[in-house]
């Protein structure tokens, strides 16, 4: 998850990541369009399940909740 926002390199792993955060993001954007890239970052960072070693790995369920609030709450 972390690979998605610092890339150094191009390698196939990385470009997989890019489409999942992509896709997830995608849907997010359908749920409420109205959210700005910082507020999806936010709520994706917020979402994330975190590893014991601190790598932050996507949860695309809690990522669409968080977004549905903010719909319902119109932040």
């Amino acid at each position: 998850w972390t690979t998605c926002l610092s890339v150094k390199s191009m390698t196939i792993e990385n470009v997989c990541i890019f489409q999942n955060c992509a896709g997830v993001l995608a849907i997010g954007w359908q749920v409420n369009p109205e959210l700005s890239a910082e507020q999806m970052k936010e709520l994706l960072f917020e979402s994330a399940y975190i590893k014991s070693n601190e790598a932050k790995i996507i949860d695309p369920r809690k990522f669409i909740s968080l977004v549905k609030m903010t719909k319902k709450t119109g932040k």
